[in-house]
């Protein structure tokens, strides 16, 4: 407002000198204006009469009146006069366009401070969003980072329950089978030693201890006269003539013989002590019986043991009759050879 005052007295004292002269007041050299509202006449020249002839001869020069200059002059007057109203008018419209443009400018003015002010304030609150999105998200990464570490622990817990569980029906598995598979066992039933009429021969039993039968059960067997002890590398020999010569079920419950001879006989005087189990030569009898279960696995029996007859000594035992009882017959079980699965 007050550049707008400033601008209109600078106009002001610019046109006062013009619009305070009129067409009808010129300043003259002398700084005197001659006016004519003062009731006074402008001299008008005079001519003089003619003298007579009495007169002496006498000439006046009468100044011409110099018209076109006033003529000219009062036209200037007008001019500046009408300049000064233009000089006017071009600074009133520039004091108004002055005006307008600084209105114009002021009310930029007032739309950016506006606008800056609610920038401010839409930034403050956005700042003030930003650090509360801030704070609940430092809250909410708090709580999953919980969430999270409860998860660990619940996935671990069901990790070695799944695996607990897991061995339970491992077990619980494994005791289903084992109950209620086929189960082949081979033990020693009998034996011969030689005489005049017989080799050594020697009987074992198959015999399926299981719930359910056992398929497609086939055997290899053989009775040899084998080294007293047995040596660690003895390899249990089972060559194809050994194998039995059909494949059967046995039902549970059910039991099959083994009967092997051993391939021929041995000098007489050897034979006691082998029937001894004396050094250095015994009895033995091995062998591997294969079958297949209900679970349709397939599985096998291994078995080996010498044998031996206990010597009969007075008072041992006697049948009704008074006769002495026949020698007992023993088996051992070697430490190789003999498992099942």
């Amino acid at each position: 407002m007050k550049s707008r005052l400033a601008i209109c007295f600078i106009l002001f004292g610019a046109v006062a000198p013009i619009l305070g002269q009129t067409p009808d007041q010129p300043a003259n050299k002398s700084g005197n204006i001659k006016g004519s509202g003062s009731g006074q006449q402008q001299p008008t020249p005079r001519i003089s009469e003619p003298k007579t002839s009495n007169d002496p001869v006498s000439i006046s020069t009468v100044k011409p009146l110099d018209v076109r200059a006033d003529v000219q002059k009062d036209w200037m007057d007008k001019g500046n006069w009408f300049f000064a109203a233009a000089l006017v008018l071009i600074g009133a419209g520039g004091v108004y366009a002055a005006l307008r443009t600084l209105r114009a400018i002021e009310k930029q003015a007032e739309l950016m401070e506006r606008q800056a002010n609610e920038a401010r304030a839409s930034a403050t609150q956005q700042a003030r969003d930003v650090q509360a999105s801030i704070a609940e998200a430092t809250r909410a990464a708090s709580a999953m980072e919980e969430i999270a570490e409860s998860m660990a622990s619940n996935v671990e817990s069901v990790r070695v329950s799944v695996h607990i569980s897991r061995e339970i029906a491992d077990m619980q598995k494994l005791a289903t089978e084992l109950h209620s598979r086929a189960y082949l066992s081979v033990v020693f039933t009998a034996a011969k030693y030689q005489d005049a009429d017989h080799v050594f021969e020697v009987q074992a039993a198959a015999r399926n201890h299981g719930n359910t039968p056992a398929y497609d059960v086939t055997f290899r067997a053989v009775a040899e006269i084998v080294s007293v002890p047995l040596s660690d590398d003895f390899a249990f020999p089972l060559p194809d003539e050994t194998a039995g010569p059909s494949v059967s079920l046995m039902a549970p419950g059910i039991t099959k013989l083994i009967t092997r001879c051993v391939s021929g006989k041995v000098p007489d005087d050897q034979v006691e002590d082998i029937k001894r189990g004396r050094p250095p030569r015994c009895l033995a009898m091995w062998g591997v019986v294969k079958y297949r279960d209900a679970f349709k696995k397939t599985r096998q029996v291994r078995f080996a043991f010498t044998i031996t007859w206990l010597q009969w000594v007075e008072g041992m035992g006697k049948d009704k009759d008074g006769n002495p009882l026949p020698e007992q017959i023993m088996s051992y079980d070697t430490a190789r050879h003999n498992d099942a699965d």
